[in-house]
């Protein structure tokens, strides 16, 4: 037997070479632009080992494409397809979306259940109804309900710096957005009453550090195991997120349902008991697969975002001036969901152009669900075949980037957003994703950043201070701050 093993080593070194050879000309054969393939890691290889940002391979690559419509990339071993055509990405992922109407999720149910019952994940008619479930709680009416409970918790946010008797007062402004963010997205899912900034060590908010597991090494590696073989994970039983995270989600969810009236206000939760007491098959692992889904956008991406704007305007002095200016002209004014949806046009801006400059996600993705053909528009292109189970991805940080969209990217300019030029990009601008599949909860998201940055700025300047450092992770998915911190000062403004 021996003498044959040197011989089945050359035949499958032989198949593999010629596995890597046909995988690494998918694209050329197609006739799609497309990067080199890195053996095993495909574009993946500089975030690994920690050699560039998800963000700026996006752009890179979205930039030695040139004028093309799409190209081709690689992730591992897979081929995935990359629009960058404003255009052909509307065409495609919102006129002709029922080819497009899922995400990719290689995990199991009975592996990750509260993973794979979640909102993002669902498909076909299950995504559905949960939809049709949970769009109430974001509907006009009920955000007006859930915006007493927001201002509650951003006024009591702004007290704590308040009660500091210094003149400046240095803030780890992740942490503290990440106390602030979880408060109110536990009013929200669940009608919970937390505060975390007095509260320091609660478990909502031990819990909800948690989420940030999903930046560790370890499970990167769970992640990336994921996409280069979903079998072996699976067979494995590993998960992405931290099991004690989920069990706490589960728990909570189970011990809410006990109670003989579970009343909680204009919560989710309360969305969705009602509908299962009107009969709808939603259980208790459904319930809490939302809750849980809505802490993991809700918390560590929406404090990202205030981050964020905070650095924008603590870099654009002027800027912020000007949105003080027209916060003060409503000080007399009662706060109302009206007032902030109506009346305070700068603030949409500010908070747009920070989405624009730092979305919340620097991609969004979408699994061919039916066959598709691209038809050729440019020179060089040829009939481009689409077949179901194929991925998709649009990178928004990329597209948010690009000098012949957005006229001078890097440089944070609200008046790009205003009624005057808002037409020239508002194709464009995709930072909460595209219809159907559109972030169901934005406009709650957009309510609560504005809410806390009118409260913050009526009583603070927000300023530079030594050690603020703007430095963004370069093995994070998304934007996230390295070392998961960005220090900033809240100034008095009136002594």
């Amino acid at each position: 037997m021996a003498r044959y093993v040197p011989k089945v080593f050359a035949l499958i070194t032989i198949y593999a070479l010629f596995k890597f050879i046909r995988l690494s000309t998918y694209w050329s054969r197609r006739k799609v632009k497309s990067g080199k393939l890195v053996p095993f890691f495909g574009e993946l290889y500089g975030m690994i080992f920690g050699k560039t940002s998800n963000a700026d391979t996006y752009k890179r690559l979205y930039n030695e494409v040139g004028n093309a419509r799409y190209y081709g990339t690689y992730q591992f071993i897979w081929p995935v397809l990359v629009l960058k055509c404003p255009v052909l990405i509307k065409t495609m992922l919102d006129k002709s979306s029922v080819c497009f109407n899922a995400h990719r999720n290689d995990a199991k149910e009975t592996v990750d259940p509260l993973w794979c019952r979640n909102l993002f994940v669902l498909k076909g008619d299950r995504w559905k109804d949960m939809r049709s479930f949970l769009s109430p709680v974001f509907c006009t009416g009920n955000l007006e309900e859930l915006f007493y409970g927001v201002r509650i918790k951003a006024r009591s946010f702004v007290r704590y710096f308040d009660k500091m008797p210094k003149q400046e007062i240095d803030v780890e402004f992740k942490d503290a957005c990440t106390r602030i963010t979880l408060d109110i997205i536990s009013h929200m899912t669940m009608g919970v009453d937390v505060n975390s900034m007095t509260e320091r060590d609660n478990r909502y908010y031990t819990m909800g550090k948690l989420f940030g597991d999903s930046d560790s090494k370890w499970r990167s590696l769970v992640f990336f195991s994921y996409m280069l073989c979903p079998i072996i994970p699976n067979l494995l039983g590993l998960t992405v997120f931290n099991k004690h995270l989920k069990a706490f989600f589960m728990e909570e969810v189970e011990r809410i349902l006990a109670q003989p009236i579970p009343d909680r206000g204009p919560s989710m939760l309360s969305f969705l008991i009602k509908e299962k007491h009107e009969g709808q098959n939603i259980t208790a692992i459904d319930m809490a697969a939302q809750v849980f889904l809505f802490y993991l956008g809700g918390v560590e991406n929406v404090s990202n975002l205030i981050c964020f704007m905070a650095y924008e305007l603590a870099e654009n002095p002027k800027v912020q001036d000007k949105l003080i200016d027209e916060i003060d002209q409503y000080r007399s004014e009662s706060l109302t969901y009206r007032l902030i949806s109506d009346k305070m046009p700068y603030l949409k801006m500010v908070l747009a152009e920070t989405l624009r400059k730092h979305p919340i996600t620097t991609f969004t993705d979408r699994v061919v669900t039916k066959p598709y053909t691209i038809e050729p528009k440019m020179r060089g292109e040829t009939p481009l075949k689409l077949e179901v189970g194929d991925s998709i991805t649009v990178p928004i940080i990329a597209i948010h980037h690009d000098p012949d969209l957005f006229k001078n990217p890097e440089i944070f300019d609200p008046l790009r957003f205003s009624p005057e030029r808002i037409s020239e990009i508002e194709k464009c601008y995709i930072p909460f994703g595209l219809n159907p599949r559109r972030c169901i909860a934005q406009h709650f998201a957009e309510l609560e950043v504005k809410i806390i940055f009118i409260e913050l700025l009526k009583i603070f300047n927000i300023v530079k201070i030594p050690q603020t450092k703007f430095d963004i992770s370069r093995t994070s998915f998304g934007l996230r701050f390295k070392g998961g911190e960005i220090h900033l000062g809240l100034k008095r403004r009136y002594i």
